[in-house]
């Protein structure tokens, strides 16, 4: 998968999954995406499309883009997240997240599982085993 293909597909996961998020938030969510792929040495587009991974792709259906203005900020925040790991930053490994309007996931209170920190409403971990 080319560069301008795995930012795309993480753009469009951006808006349906964190679009409500400060700017920051949704950065943070963008270095998840790259960072699962990467350790679990998939295209990101094989991330995102993974069963049960993100709510707004189960099932394979696939929701329209309706707020234009909503999805540049999202390709804004992957180009931040670009910017970041250009200079070393990846949120820490961080590979999981879920928003606090939820309950905890199970994997959330697995003792291998490292809190990084809060951004908006999403909690961001990282796998240690």
């Amino acid at each position: 998968m080319d560069f301008f293909t795995a930012y795309f597909w993480i753009a469009v996961c951006l808006y349906h999954e964190s679009r409500g998020e400060p700017q920051e938030g949704k950065v943070a969510v963008a270095h998840v995406i790259q960072n699962r792929a990467l350790r679990r040495r998939l295209t990101v587009e094989e991330v995102i499309i993974q069963n049960q991974q993100f709510s707004w792709y189960n099932g394979g259906r696939r929701p329209p883009i309706t707020n234009y203005d909503a999805f540049i900020n999202c390709i804004r925040a992957v180009a931040g997240m670009a910017m970041q790991r250009l200079s070393g930053k990846n949120l820490f490994g961080a590979d999981h997240y879920y928003s606090v309007d939820i309950d905890p996931p199970y994997w959330a209170k697995h003792p291998k599982m490292r809190f990084i920190e809060q951004i908006g409403k999403h909690r961001f971990f990282r796998w240690d085993g």
